[in-house]
């Protein structure tokens, strides 16, 4: 049996994806380490691996950019040292996250790497369809990615000195990575311009979010309920919002629907107010789990947000908010399967108008349905692991 590490940058959107495929690999009989900060240790060794700490848990805020810059530019430093310390004990390495060294990587390690993706991959020929099709993106990001000498030029001044590793064309953090394999966390139907990726790309579909059991959330109230469920969250990076979350509270209280949200932090719990009777408010759920329940989704467009809605076949209202939110939610909303609202559409009234749409429109459904299936056939973790034993 083999040695795999698993090497990851600290987020919660790239980590999250990778624990079904680490379980994959322990249950096939291979050993598995994961290098990750610290705070990770229990979801990794809930998923059957053992955490080799690297850098110090960072916190990602938006309040306070460049700390968080930083921090970032220290930690893709100290990862990638540690990868070519320790990767030659291994049989192969599986890196999420983008860093932009994974092919330097490959040619100074003799350990094969495989990428595994929790983003759409991007080409030239998906950056046109995801911005024709996605509002809101700021004019300067447009202008930035439409125009290859600039992007160049933006990533090799600003990119690289911020990461603190050469970036020639951010673009590539995004593409296809190993020359080997690389995994993606969707499905080829997800997937814009799925026709311009290779059978190096291993489309596999998501997995759930695994949930840590917590014995504290009233589960059984969603299990008997006779109103139909809404489930709303900011995840776990671009939850500063709070009113959305007031918004939300003003639509739904005292409605007919049983409301689930998730503020992602505690300091949020005490800035919404009163919590309607109708309301379960956490500052974490367990988000799959809640999901096998809900009616409606309402979310910011995250992969992992999105990915757990459309397996469990629950209709989206999405309202991105920044990083890939705005190409996740527009590339579902172009397939029919959510609605989108802008940040500044989003009132009481447009949450209660939009949710009873989507209640009452059979094609989204159907359209769910279909983006549900390609994720299922997609043929998970264990479709991946049968993959990267073929390099060993």
């Amino acid at each position: 049996m083999a040695k795999v590490l698993f090497v990851n940058i600290p987020a919660y959107g790239h980590i999250n994806p990778t624990f079904p495929l680490v379980t994959a690999f322990v249950n096939a009989g291979h050993t598995v380490d994961y290098l990750i900060t610290e705070n990770f240790r229990k979801k990794v060794e809930y998923s059957g691996a053992t955490l080799i700490p690297y850098y110090k848990p960072i916190n990602i805020d938006l309040s306070n950019i460049f700390q968080t810059l930083r921090d970032v530019h220290k930690l893709i430093n100290e990862m990638n040292i540690k990868i070519k310390e320790i990767a030659p004990a291994y049989d192969v390495v599986i890196a999420g996250g983008m860093n932009p060294s994974i092919w330097r990587l490959e040619k100074e390690i003799q350990t094969p790497i495989v990428f595994c993706s929790a983003v759409f991959l991007q080409n030239e020929k998906t950056i046109p369809h995801l911005f024709e099709k996605s509002k809101g993106i700021p004019g300067a990001i447009i202008f930035i990615a439409h125009h290859p000498r600039v992007r160049r030029c933006f990533s090799r001044l600003i990119v690289s000195s911020v990461l603190g590793v050469r970036v020639d064309d951010v673009l590539t953090m995004c593409s296809p990575q190993s020359s080997t394999l690389n995994i993606v966390f969707t499905s080829r139907y997800y997937q814009p311009e799925e026709a311009t990726f290779d059978d190096k790309c291993l489309f596999i579909g998501p997995t759930p979010t695994v949930s840590i059991k917590d014995d504290q959330f009233p589960m059984i109230q969603l299990e008997t309920s006779p109103k139909k469920i809404i489930y709303a969250t900011l995840g776990t990076v671009f939850n500063t919002w709070t009113d959305f979350f007031k918004n939300i509270i003003e639509a739904f209280k005292d409605s007919d629907y049983l409301v689930v949200m998730s503020t992602g932090n505690k300091e949020r719990l005490k800035q919404i107010g009163d919590i309607p009777e109708n309301f379960i408010v956490r500052d974490f759920v367990p988000q799959a789990e809640v999901l096998k329940y809900t009616d409606l989704f309402i979310a910011h467009g995250g992969m992992g947000s999105v990915s757990d809605g459309m397996y469990l076949g629950v209709p989206m209202l999405l309202v991105p908010l920044g990083a890939d939110q705005f190409f996740n939610a527009y590339r579902l909303q172009e397939l029919g399967a959510a609605k989108v609202l802008k940040k500044k559409e989003l009132t009481s009234e447009s949450l209660k108008r939009e949710a009873k749409l989507i209640f009452e429109n059979k094609s989204v459904k159907a359209a769910v349905k279909r983006v549900q299936e390609s994720f299922i056939t997609s043929g998970g973790p264990s479709r991946a692991v049968k993959e990267v034993e073929k390099l060993l």
